[in-house]
């Protein structure tokens, strides 16, 4: 880089001085970015889009992190301890999508989820992804905030006769690109936190609101505006009534009700009703079928 003396005689020589160092300028910042890995190229692009919007910057970070971190765990998986612990991790996933779409289904309709086996498994395709994302993106920031002190362990060892493990990876600028990771980690974890506490907001204004606009006619749902667990019991709502639910069934149904069976005596009547959080009732009711009749009560016992 020229200093600004420099700059004043160059600029006294003439334009041809000025473009020559304009080229030259322009073919090294050439060669530097062509030396960059793509994560590395990614990382570059997050400072660009800083003043652009908070928001793409954090999600090419995203991108750049996923895609720096990819390989490392392809490596991973080509080992026995690695893949147990890739397992363990969708094992996890799994176990908490499973637990959080069954308490969705009971929230929204007051029963347990094993009445509503479709809308369970709906559920559970809904929240998985956002699971195995949201835990991802923890481990990877929680390993990048930790990368530093496996670095000074690392140190620690070379001093003390090891020199097995590299400690940076990176070809080119390992130094800067350590750095640059460790605050775009930081800069994901506050995005994170505020993305999860505007969510909660959301949620509590909504569940403010529980009764929906009477002005709208009898055979339209508003749409709830909020966070995405309100939009997912929406969505089960939804199913459960217009997919799961029957139309016609072999117990008698009053006017614009479904039902979804239970066993052959009781059934689940499902109707629209505004005064409901999510737009609809759901009723437990004996089922009076002509193929079935329903079980006598017992004698009362003389005294």
């Amino acid at each position: 880089m020229l200093r600004l003396p420099q700059l004043f005689s160059k600029i006294q020589q003439g334009p041809n001085s000025l473009a020559n160092h304009w080229h030259y300028s322009s073919a090294r910042l050439a060669a530097i970015w062509a030396k960059l890995s793509l994560a590395q190229k990614l990382y570059a692009c997050t400072f660009l889009a800083l003043p652009l919007s908070l928001t793409l910057s954090t999600l090419i970070a995203l991108a750049a992190l996923a895609v720096d971190f990819w390989p490392r765990i392809a490596d991973a998986w080509h080992s026995l301890l690695g893949k147990a612990i890739i397992l363990l991790f969708y094992a996890i996933v799994a176990n908490f999508a499973l637990a959080l779409s069954a308490s969705v289904v009971n929230e929204v309709t007051g029963l347990p989820a094993t009445a509503f086996p479709y809308a369970h498994n709906a559920a559970i395709l809904l929240n998985v992804p956002v699971f195995a994302f949201g835990i991802s993106l923890i481990a990877l920031v929680v390993l990048q905030l930790l990368l530093p002190f496996y670095i000074l362990l690392l140190l620690a060892l070379r001093a003390l006769g090891f020199h097995q493990a590299r400690i940076l990876r990176s070809n080119h600028f390992p130094i800067i690109t350590l750095v640059v990771r460790f605050c775009l980690c930081l800069l994901v974890t506050v995005q994170g936190v505020n993305a999860i506490n505007d969510t909660s907001d959301d949620e509590h204004g909504d569940k403010a609101a529980l009764l929906y606009p009477q002005s709208l006619p009898e055979d339209v749902i508003a749409p709830r505006a909020g966070g995405y667990s309100i939009n997912v019991k929406q969505f089960v709502a939804y199913f459960i009534f217009h997919i799961e639910a029957n139309q016609r069934s072999r117990c008698q149904l009053a006017p614009d009700t479904r039902a979804v069976e239970i066993n052959d005596y009781q059934y689940v009547a499902i109707a629209r009703d505004r005064s409901q959080p999510f737009g609809f009732s759901y009723t437990v009711q004996a089922c009076h079928s002509p193929g079935i009749s329903l079980p006598e009560p017992p004698p009362l016992a003389r005294q």
